[in-house]
């Protein structure tokens, strides 16, 4: 066990693989939040692809779990759909 782990931690250490805890997402928006809470902005993420059409930036996120969410919300930390970061229980 202790050969695995040191191979794992030399991977990456030596970037020879990705963070499990982290993967790339499609982004459209930045939401600028200030330490008080209050909104700063909201920004586009977009970027011209090599024929010039606007894509989605890939950003590096923490890893989520999507499953079917029909009932009740549960956002992704830091990174999900409109509906589910602006979703307000009122």
């Amino acid at each position: 066990m202790m050969i695995l782990r040191s191979l794992y931690d030399y991977a990456i250490d030596h970037k020879l693989l990705e963070d499990p805890a982290y993967e790339e997402r499609p982004v459209h928006y930045f939401v600028r939040i200030g330490r008080d809470g209050d909104l700063l902005g909201i920004e586009s993420a977009m970027e011209p692809d090599e024929k010039g059409k606007l894509r989605p930036k890939l950003v590096r996120v923490p890893r989520g779990v999507i499953a079917k969410r029909t009932s009740g919300v549960s956002p992704l930390f830091l990174c999900d759909k409109s509906d589910y970061v602006f979703w307000s229980a009122e």
